[in-house]
């Protein structure tokens, strides 16, 4: 009879370590599956997780290479175009400009202060030395970068984005079709946000600072 109580407690014991493990590991899943809590953004949203952006060599404008390794440690703005784009471009690249004023002015760490990559579409035509006059405008933290089509065909489908240049153009000004977004990188070298357009400065300012904190 005590040989039976034993193996009663026994299985008893051994019901309630099941009971609890999987308790245990319930709220673990629960736990893991609950939503992170996200900042509100404006006229953008937020990549979660952030994405990996790869890519073997792109050129940059003063000729150097260009990989993944070079945005680590900084926030990156990333708009894709190219040099003789007569609105969307300029238009963009001006409101990032502004945002670059702007946080500049606010005195922020070296580390969460953004760099900008202007990324030319249109290789034929824009050279890097012409993209460092073109980014110069913008200024100093402007990096003119491009490359071949299939390494920035690559690039602009894994930033959710798309442009299309005419094969065999009959004039030299020809017009390049382009996503308006501007994407933005975190010191990961990681997709984190994207913004629509119509582009403002203000917001991507108040978009930077909740992203930062």
């Amino acid at each position: 009879m005590a040989n039976g109580n034993q193996k009663l407690v026994m299985l008893r014991n051994a019901v309630v370590v099941v009971l609890f493990g999987a308790m245990g590991f319930g709220a673990y899943m629960w736990q893991s599956s609950r939503p992170v809590a996200l900042p509100k953004v404006e006229q953008a949203y937020i990549i979660e997780p952030a994405r990996t952006i790869k890519w073997a060599e792109l050129i940059a404008h003063d000729e150097t290479v260009y990989t993944p390794e070079n945005l680590l440690g900084k926030w990156s703005y990333i708009y894709m175009g190219y040099r003789s784009c007569p609105d969307a471009c300029p238009v963009a690249l001006g409101v990032l400009r502004q945002v670059s004023k702007q946080l500049s002015a606010l005195g922020l760490p070296d580390e969460q202060q953004p760099q900008f990559l202007f990324l030319s579409v249109d290789p034929r035509r824009d050279t890097p030395k012409l993209l460092a006059e073109y980014v110069k405008f913008f200024g100093e933290d402007f990096i003119g970068v491009t490359g071949d089509n299939v390494q920035l065909k690559a690039v602009a489908l894994q930033l959710g984005g798309l442009f299309h240049v005419p094969e065999a153009p009959e004039t030299d000004a020809y017009e390049v079709g382009h996503s308006d977004s501007i994407y933005l990188m975190n010191p990961a070298g990681k997709l984190r946000l994207i913004s629509r357009p119509p582009h403002d400065a203000e917001i991507i300012v108040r978009n930077h600072l909740k992203l930062i904190d």
